[in-house]
């Protein structure tokens, strides 16, 4: 057999039908590129996702640490006030049982 008689027996048609059936059939090789770009990209959607979430967190906690402050210092205040004015009530009646007035002269020099 010589290399001739085997180039005569494959038909050229049958070439010509394979490099024209499908111009995209080179690219189904490229599926595993396609699927490694693919998942890529959702890890670093998720990568975002989480970033912001944590991101959106700290400012939450920093906010709440913020407002409990100031409720806390908003607290002391009143009870500070309420405490005030029962040691005001207390030293009215105090008054009022060692029978003390408002009215008393002023000694001046």
């Amino acid at each position: 057999m010589t290399t001739r008689s085997v180039t005569s027996q494959i038909p050229s048609a049958d070439v010509e039908l394979i490099a024209s059936a499908n111009p995209w059939f080179g690219l189904l090789a490229l599926w595993r590129h396609a699927v490694w770009f693919g998942l890529v990209f959702v890890m670093l959607a998720g990568a975002v996702s989480v970033r912001l979430a944590v991101r959106q967190s700290v400012l939450d906690l920093e906010r709440n640490t913020h407002l409990m402050r100031e409720a806390t210092v908003q607290q002391e205040r009143l009870r500070l006030e309420v405490q005030t004015r029962r040691r005001a009530v207390a030293m009215e009646e105090l008054a009022k049982a060692l029978e003390l007035s408002a009215d008393v002269p002023m000694v001046t020099p």
